[in-house]
């Protein structure tokens, strides 16, 4: 039996009556790529088919079906066919459909007609770069949907999936929309991610805080978003993403109880980080190109076990007490003006690592915390000495790489066990 057919750059295909001249039986699964000889899509002419790709053929304008439903048809991808403008008057019937994809198809008016009863097993609906589709088609998207992603559908407008009791990821990126309230997103969302929302401007109480089943959030690319207050966001939230917001410079992040793992990234105007902003719950914290940020207020966070940060100029030093003593493992990168403080208090502290802080000169042993089991020190181009090694008695790597001024290593390596040190610049003593 052959499972698969792929037509790609065939002029010699003139419609689909020439697939259908094939033993049905012998194929489930068909790719027609790059032919643009016929106009329309004619799918009861596969009545065995269950998986159907069309991808970048040029000229096809409709989608056809006889009077009976595709009964086999269980994945349907339709991708840069920009010339398609309709599906069948009166919608698509095909009662097994379980995922639909339709990207690139820029002349495309409307969804099929009757999704919510023709199309009653779809679950997975992805809707990428439709620029002319402005609605959801009467009745409503079908009630099992699970997944549902929208991508620059930029005239869509967005209403009705609080009627989605199952639908538990959504991905909604490039719209106009300006604001979230509790009649556009269903209670049952475990995942959402919000990207380039352009006149999305702040997130409130009305907002998402409904979402009571909520566990992942990510916000990226809406460049007007300037805060998120207090109680904006459920208190299920697990992980929390926020990335490449240019104007945000307040968040209230404090009750959010359930949080385990938060991702600060590319947010310019965001200058401090108080005790008061974020949850005791807090396991994991990635902070990355913070340019204004010069204040993190992490003590109260006993749960906290990774810091990860990255190219935050105005942070200078790490004071005793700033960080939680529950921090098993630190990476500093790129910090200009650090200054080797603050990690002696550290006692469940085992990995750290340490890239590029051009203003380091020395690495001080006894300010580090006797618990470490791996230290990594990379790329300090300035960096003279790394002494007083000897009471890190539970060291076990050390790994030394492009520091062209380092003058002073540990000489008596016996003193620590297992220990592995490497540099491009020195030889194993």
């Amino acid at each position: 039996m052959i499972g698969q057919l792929h037509f790609r750059r065939d002029h010699q295909l003139k419609g689909m009556e020439q697939m259908s001249r094939l033993d049905p039986s012998s194929f489930t699964c068909i790719k027609i790529e790059r032919c643009s000889s016929f106009k329309c899509y004619q799918l009861d002419l596969l009545p065995q088919v269950s998986t159907l790709t069309i991808e970048y053929c040029l000229n096809p304008e409709s989608l056809c079906i006889g009077e009976r439903p595709v009964l086999a048809l269980c994945h349907l991808t339709i991708s840069h066919c920009p010339n398609l403008v309709s599906f069948p008057k009166g919608g698509l019937a095909a009662p097994y459909l379980t995922s639909l994809v339709l990207e690139g198809c820029s002349y495309l008016k409307s969804l099929p007609e009757n999704m919510h009863s023709l199309l009653p097993s779809l679950w997975n609906l992805k809707l990428i770069s439709l620029p002319e589709v402005d609605s959801f088609p009467e009745g409503g998207l079908p009630s099992q949907l699970e997944t549902l992603c929208i991508v620059d559908c930029i005239k869509l407008k967005v209403c009705g999936l609080q009627a989605l009791s199952s639908l538990s990821s959504f991905i909604f990126t490039g719209n106009d929309v300006e604001s979230f309230d509790e009649e556009t997103l269903p209670s049952t969302l475990t995942t959402l991610e919000i990207k380039r929302l352009g006149n999305l401007k702040s997130l409130d109480y009305k907002g998402l805080h409904h979402l009571t089943s909520l566990q992942r959030l990510s916000i990226e690319g809406c460049h007007k978003l300037e805060s998120i207050s207090e109680r904006a966001l459920p208190s299920s939230l697990e992980n929390l993403d926020l990335r490449n917001l240019e104007s945000l410079d307040y968040m209230g992040l404090h009750h959010l109880t359930s949080l385990q793992r938060l991702d600060i990234e590319d947010c310019p105007k965001l200058e401090s980080i108080s005790e008061q902003a974020l949850p005791s719950s807090l396991e994991n914290i990635y902070l990355r190109n913070l340019e204004s940020l010069d204040y993190m207020g992490l003590r109260h966070l006993t749960s906290l076990r990774k810091l990860k940060i990255n190219s935050c100029p105005k942070l200078e030093s790490f004071q005793e007490g700033t960080l939680p003593s529950s921090l098993e493992n630190l990476e500093i990168w790129y910090l200009e003006d650090l200054e080797f403080k603050g990690f002696r208090h550290l006692t469940s502290l085992r990995q750290l690592y340490i890239w590029s802080s051009p203003k380091l000169e020395s690495v001080p042993g006894e300010k580090l915390p006797s618990s470490l089991e791996c230290l990594q020190i990379s790329a300090m181009i300035n960096l003279k000495s790394v002494i007083g090694l000897q009471h890190l008695t539970s060291l076990r790597t050390l790994i030394i790489s492009d520091c062209p001024k380092l003058e002073s290593v540990p000489g008596k390596w016996e003193c620590l066990p297992l220990l592995w040190y490497w540099t491009s610049l020195f030889e194993v003593i």
